[in-house]
């Protein structure tokens, strides 16, 4: 498989739960969701089967995380983004068969 540049580029969405986690203090979800979003360029960088699935697992993780995030600190902003961008990952994967 070939790398995806424009997946590689949308990863980086993932920041924005990052940015949120900073604004509130909580610097352990900084780094995770900061190690998440590198681990989500990488994969879509590579497209070693290895990382594929380290990235499943670490993207998964962080939608809790995320709305913890959101529900705990009231960040609204944070919750629509991450899940709008789950949900349009998900579905661009499935029609384009390319995640």
């Amino acid at each position: 498989m070939r790398p995806n540049y424009a997946l590689a580029t949308s990863s980086l969405m993932l920041l924005i739960p990052a940015w949120a986690a900073w604004k509130s203090g909580d610097t352990i979800r900084v780094w995770y969701h900061s190690g998440v979003t590198v681990i989500s360029v990488t994969y879509h960088l590579t497209k070693h089967p290895v990382v594929f699935w380290i990235d499943f697992v670490a993207a998964n993780s962080l939608v809790p995380s995320a709305l913890t995030l959101a529900h705990r600190d009231y960040i609204v902003f944070t919750y629509v983004t991450c899940v709008a961008y789950c949900f349009g990952m998900f579905y661009y994967g499935h029609l384009k068969k390319d995640l």
